[in-house]
């Protein structure tokens, strides 16, 4: 393992930016490469067998580029491959997915007592916000949602548009939500949604931060190695690889990054399997 720690984060696209960003935000000062899987986006209608596949690999890849620590910023790939994830990479290297983190926020949280689940259909299908929650809150009503366009409107770069608050209103609208407190924000994607979903609710539902939750949960993981780098530069660099590199994920990603962000295509197919 490297002496000093190198975060590798992946997602099925662009929606992992969410978490990278507040990573940054937190840990500017640890070197992160970063892999989006967008040439097969969205996970979510992918089979287990596939994304274990895609995982695999992805690891690999990262690991073989000095990561440290994997960030699995996908919630699809978390729900199905986490396993897979950690086989890969490991007993040296630490992974970290995005449900655990927001699991133990939501069941710290006493006073709450109706949580809605929104997400892709691998990730609700999975169950696992579901079983993880019901373990530590029995008590608490848990409501799930498949909303499985909204990754892809994101991508399509529809975030904040009228097209977008349609469709959160056609999924939403469901009777099943009305009773929620607070909206967990299953997918890597939805961040870009915030205001539209803040306004659907009227501000009245707590939106949780996810990426920002998985963010602190990484430095607190990171917590003893961060001493070594406290007087080195203090911004490291950032690599970031998509598997199809596209305008539209370039906008995105230099949106996030800034304009100077160099951007490197490395297919999934050549990555060994």
């Amino acid at each position: 393992m490297n002496a000093d720690p190198i975060i590798g984060i992946f997602d099925s696209g662009v929606g992992g930016l969410t978490v990278l960003k507040a990573i940054r935000s937190c840990l500017p000062e640890i070197p992160v490469v970063y892999y989006g899987d967008t040439a097969h986006m969205p996970y979510g209608d992918k089979s287990p067998d596939l994304i274990r596949s895609y995982t695999r690999r992805i690891v690999r890849f990262l690991v073989d580029r000095g990561a440290s620590h994997i960030v699995i910023a996908c919630n699809s790939a978390s729900a199905v491959a986490g396993d897979i994830a950690r086989q890969e990479a490991g007993s040296r290297v630490p992974v970290t997915d995005v449900v655990e983190p927001v699991v133990q926020e939501v069941a710290q949280r006493s006073r709450l007592h109706c949580v809605g689940i929104i997400g892709t259909r691998a990730t609700i299908q999975s169950g696992i916000y579901q079983k993880h929650l019901a373990a530590l809150r029995p008590d608490l009503d848990v409501r799930s949602l498949a909303t499985p366009l909204l990754a892809p409107l994101v991508e399509e770069g529809f975030a904040g548009t009228p097209v977008a608050r349609e469709v959160i209103r056609h999924y939403l609208k469901n009777e099943l939500f009305r009773p929620i407190e607070c909206l967990i924000p299953a997918c890597t994607h939805y961040p870009f949604l915030f205001e539209d979903l803040n306004d659907f609710f009227w501000g009245r539902v707590t939106i949780l931060d996810t990426p920002h939750i998985v963010a602190h949960a990484v430095q607190k993981q990171l917590s003893d190695r961060i001493v070594s780098r406290q007087n080195k530069q203090s911004e490291s660099p950032v690599q970031v690889h998509f598997s199809m590199d596209t305008l539209s994920f370039r906008q995105l990603c230099r949106l996030f990054l800034g304009s100077d962000q160099e951007i490197t295509e490395s297919p999934l197919s050549s990555l060994p399997d």
